[in-house]
């Protein structure tokens, strides 16, 4: 029962730290109202929904919603398809709810402003760290009653972490300078925090399909003629497919 505990606890904070987000900076709300605006629900957007004296708009409670449906998904496919909470422990399983419940409000905002907002990775990285230290000290009371070497353990998930840290960052960098800045510095601060998140094949993954994914779309895009060939394609989006496909192969 630890494991669901802590993953609605995860699920409450999340959404709180989201909530907060958007109250203090408009641009996740206008985001948020863009793509309602593209789905035709223009009457959600005059919805208050009144609890004593808290007020949540209409898209506070689509924070809600999405948090909630994306932390139920990754417990079902990493705790209940693939058990990577008995592989990886339940700090595995925590890092990547963080992962997709971040991604996915990254995702909005740079779908339209085409920006990583530092707020959301400042939360990414806040829940990261915690989930990163309970993983660590299950591998430790793991390895120590198995009477095995626990730092060996924990150095080789800290390792993990640091590599995935280097190769994103170190990546999308040379491809920043390479472009002149075609790569914009939030893709690179994103995918060198998913780095460290998701680790050394975790985030390989992730620049593998967000890449091919982003050039299958802006091929398209330009063959049908709805896009120049020099018209930069948001990358978040695609991180965040990217994201959802890494958790149905285990990662």
């Amino acid at each position: 029962m630890a494991g669901p505990a802590l993953g609605l606890v995860w699920w409450a904070g999340l959404t709180v730290l989201l909530v907060r987000y958007g109250r203090r900076d408009p641009r996740l709300n206008n985001a948020l109202k863009h793509w309602v605006s593209k789905l035709r629900w223009r009457p959600i957007n005059r919805i208050v929904v009144k609890l004593g004296p808290l007020q949540l708009r209409w898209s506070e409670i689509g924070i809600v919603v999405v948090t909630a449906v994306l932390s139920l998904t990754v417990w079902l496919v990493q705790a209940g398809i693939w058990h990577l909470d008995q592989r990886w422990g339940i700090g595995h399983v925590l890092m990547w709810q963080a992962i997709a419940v971040a991604t996915a409000f990254i995702a909005v905002v740079d779908s339209v402003l085409q920006l990583v907002p530092n707020a959301l990775l400042v939360i990414l990285a806040a829940f990261a760290g915690v989930a990163l230290v309970i993983q660590c000290v299950q591998v430790w009371v793991e390895i120590n009653d198995a009477d095995q070497l626990p730092w060996n353990a924990v150095g080789t998930v800290l390792s993990g972490k640091a590599m995935g840290f280097g190769l994103a960052a170190l990546a999308f960098l040379a491809v920043r300078v390479v472009s002149r800045g075609g790569l914009g510095a939030g893709d690179v601060k994103l995918y060198a925090l998913l780095g460290a998140c998701a680790g050394f094949t975790g985030v390989i993954a992730l620049i593998l399909i967000s890449l091919f994914l982003s050039a299958v779309v802006g091929l398209g895009l330009v063959v049908f003629r709805k896009r120049k060939g020099k018209d930069a394609l948001p990358l978040a989006p695609f991180t965040f497919v990217a994201v959802l496909v890494a958790l149905g192969l285990g990662f």
